[in-house]
C-alpha cells in the first residue's frame, strides 16, 4: 500500500512538472492576442501575466490557457505578479508598496524609506526594490515584517542640484528563479549588474542604445538651460522600455527596426556578448516585448500615441 501511494504522489509530482514546463497552447496564446497590455511578465511557475492600467486588472494566463483575472486599481508606478503569492505593487508616490491575494485582499502593506521605480519578487517574502537616487542600486524587503532586510550594490548618491539638471536612475529589475540571479540594469546608460542571493556581483555586462549619444547631448542641454535660468531638473529618462530576462539568463531587450515594420532583438548573454537581429512584426513593431518560453509577446501601452496592439512571434533561430 505505501508504495503505491509513493507511485501515485510520484506521478502526481511529474504531471505538476510537466504542466509547469508545458509549451503554450493554442488556447493560451490566442487569449494573449486578446490582450490590452501595459505591463506584462512571466511568474516562477511559468504562467504569463499582464496588466492593463485602463480597465486597473491585472490577468493571468497559464500555458494550457487557464485564464484568471484581477481588479485592482490604478495606483501603480510598476507590480510584479506571482500565482501562489499574489500582487506587489509600487503605489504612483514610488514609496508605498502593497501585497494583493488573488482573493482581491491586501496581506501586507509599508513604505519605502526612498522613492523608487522598480519592483520584483524575490523568493519566499522577499522583495526587490530600485531607489531613483540613494547610494545602492538595490533594497531587499520582506512583506511579512514589513522591514528593510539589507541594500545591495554600492553606488554613489544621486544629489538635487540647487541649478542645473542631473538623471534619476532609470532602473529595470528581474529575478530568475531557477538560476537564483537578480538582475538590475540601468536602462539610460545600458549597465547590467546581476546579483545572487547573497548580494555578490556575479557578472557585468553593458549595451549602447543607438540613441544614447544624443540623448547625451539633450541631458547636457538641459543642464545648461537649467543653470541659467536658476532651476533644478531630475528627469528619468529610459533609452530601453523594458527589458526580458529568459530562463538560460539572457537578456532581452528592444530597439528601433531598420524598418518601420520591425524592430531589433538586443540579447546580453551571459557571458557579457551583446547580439542582435532584426525581425519584422507589422502587426505589432514595439521596442516592448516579453519572453515567454519560444515566443516573443509584443505589445504597446493603450495610452501610447500609437494605435494599440498585442502580436506574438516566435522566437528566431
Amino acid at each position: 500500500m505505501q508504495a503505491k501511494l509513493v507511485a501515485v504522489a510520484t506521478a502526481a509530482c511529474l504531471c505538476l512538472v510537466a504542466a509547469v514546463h508545458a509549451k503554450p497552447t493554442r488556447s493560451a496564446l490566442d487569449h494573449v492576442r486578446s490582450l490590452v497590455v501595459s505591463r506584462v511578465g512571466v511568474d516562477q511557475s511559468d504562467q504569463l501575466w499582464s496588466w492593463n492600467a485602463v480597465e486597473a486588472n491585472v490577468t493571468l494566463i497559464s500555458p494550457r490557457g487557464e485564464l484568471r483575472t484581477l481588479d485592482i486599481d490604478t495606483d501603480v508606478k510598476a507590480l510584479d505578479v506571482d500565482s501562489a503569492r499574489g500582487l506587489v505593487v509600487l503605489g504612483a508616490d514610488m514609496t508605498s508598496v502593497r501585497v494583493i491575494g488573488f482573493d482581491g485582499k491586501v496581506t501586507s502593506r509599508f513604505r519605502l524609506s526612498a522613492a523608487s521605480n522598480g519592483i520584483s519578487w524575490l523568493d519566499g517574502d522577499r522583495i526587490a526594490v530600485t531607489p531613483e537616487r540613494t547610494s545602492s542600486l538595490v533594497e531587499i524587503w520582506s512583506a511579512s515584517t514589513q522591514s528593510r532586510i539589507r541594500t545591495v550594490g554600492e553606488v554613489p548618491p544621486i544629489n538635487v542640484p540647487a541649478r542645473g539638471a542631473v538623471l534619476n536612475r532609470a532602473m529595470l529589475v528581474q529575478f530568475n528563479d531557477q538560476r537564483q540571479e537578480l538582475a538590475v540594469f540601468d536602462a539610460f546608460y545600458g549597465n547590467l549588474t546581476v546579483f545572487d542571493p547573497s548580494g555578490r556581483v556575479i557578472r557585468t555586462a553593458q549595451i549602447t542604445h543607438p540613441r544614447l549619444g544624443a540623448n547625451m547631448v539633450w541631458l547636457k542641454d538641459l543642464d545648461q538651460n537649467a543653470k541659467a535660468q536658476g532651476e533644478s531638473s531630475t528627469p528619468t529618462f529610459y533609452n530601453y522600455a523594458r527589458m526580458s530576462m529568459s530562463k538560460d539568463g539572457v537578456i532581452w531587450l528592444g530597439e528601433d527596426g531598420p524598418t518601420a515594420e520591425s524592430i531589433t532583438l538586443a540579447k546580453m548573454l551571459p557571458n557579457g556578448k551583446v547580439e542582435r537581429k532584426s525581425l519584422s512584426v507589422p502587426e505589432c513593431a514595439s521596442v516592448r516585448y516579453e519572453v515567454w518560453q519560444d515566443q516573443l509577446v509584443f505589445f504597446r501601452e493603450p495610452k501610447s500615441p500609437r494605435k494599440q496592439c498585442t502580436a506574438i512571434k516566435e522566437v528566431p533561430r
